[in-house]
C-alpha cells in the first residue's frame, strides 16, 4: 500500500529554526526508509518566490 503525504512548514517566526533542528533527524529517517525500499520520492512545495 502506498501513501502520500503532504506536510508544510510553520510560517511563524520559528519555524525556520524548528525547520534546521528537525533536519539532519529527518534526513537520516529518509535515508533508512529509501534503503529499506519503503520510501519512493520526496519533493519540496515553494512558494512563487521559490522559499
Amino acid at each position: 500500500m502506498q501513501y502520500i503525504i503532504t506536510a508544510y512548514d510553520g510560517t511563524d517566526d520559528k519555524a525556520i529554526d524548528r525547520r534546521l533542528m528537525a533536519r539532519e533527524d529527518h534526513l537520516k529517517s529518509v535515508e533508512k526508509r529509501v534503503k529499506e525500499g519503503q520510501h519512493l520520492y520526496g519533493a519540496a512545495i515553494l512558494d512563487d518566490d521559490g522559499k
